[in-house]
């Protein structure tokens, strides 16, 4: 299921993902092919014609008609359309904008999932938390690789007495509940392999959106990949929510 449109919408929403369109006719284009060609265009909308030229084929195609969003979509609704087509326009009193899925590696796409990605460690903190007051539970420390683990005793060798779960990444807090039935069942699974098929991919999302030199997005296959991983991020919250992990 896709998440709600207007959902992820910051700031301008879509438009701030997007770049003036250069539109034309049939009979522009026709006459223009080289120019777009040698200026590194990949399409040129004719929305005027319910068209757009594919400068890579050298084809007219349809625009169709959900290709065209509102001005005040979010930028999910982009991700949305941008799963089943090659781009898509917004029309605007200045004219039309296009969006590709290059578009979807602009800052703004990561600032819009940084909440979904803070509000999911902080409840899985919390979550682990509530099942291991004690703050350097050997049971836990044992699940910990060395660095959090010494990052941490550190800390405390300075006179900081933090909970451990405070100084795991999202891979450790995905570790520590993997191998504890109870948390995975509070987080809404039967089994540590459907937990683990569910949190597939979240990690690698996380590393990618904390980590700006890391592109989300190569081509088309990854729109309806990150699609899916915001979708699982939001069943978990759902989850949690209901078990009141605040």
């Amino acid at each position: 299921m896709v998440p709600d449109s207007g959902f992820l919408s910051v700031g301008k929403g879509c438009l701030a993902l997007s770049s003036k369109a250069e539109v034309d006719s049939v009979s522009g284009v026709e006459d223009n092919i080289e120019y777009y060609r040698e200026k590194g265009y990949d399409f040129v909308p004719i929305p005027s014609e319910n068209l757009y030229f594919c400068v890579k084929d050298e084809e007219f195609k349809e625009l169709d008609s959900d290709q065209v969003l509102e001005v005040g979509s979010g930028i999910l609704d982009a991700v949305r359309y941008l799963d089943r087509y090659p781009f898509v326009l917004i029309e605007d009193v200045d004219g039309f904008f296009i969006i590709t899925v290059a578009d979807l590696n602009k800052r703004c796409v990561r600032e819009a999932v940084y909440p979904l990605i803070v509000d999911l460690e902080k409840k899985l903190s919390n979550l682990i938390v509530s099942s291991y007051p004690n703050p350097g539970d050997n049971d836990l420390i044992a699940r910990l690789g060395n660095h959090t683990v010494g990052y941490w005793y550190k800390s405390k060798l300075e006179g900081v007495e933090l909970h451990i779960a405070e100084y795991m990444s999202l891979s450790d807090m995905v570790n520590v509940i993997q191998n504890d039935k109870e948390l995975v069942s509070q987080c809404g699974f039967s089994s540590k392999t459907q937990f683990n098929k569910h949190f597939s991919g979240l990690v690698d999302l996380r590393n990618k959106i904390m980590h700006p030199n890391r592109t989300l997005f190569h081509s088309q296959d990854d729109v309806s990949k990150f699609l899916g991983r915001i979708e699982r991020i939001k069943t978990v919250l759902g989850e949690l929510e209901c078990g009141c992990v605040d």
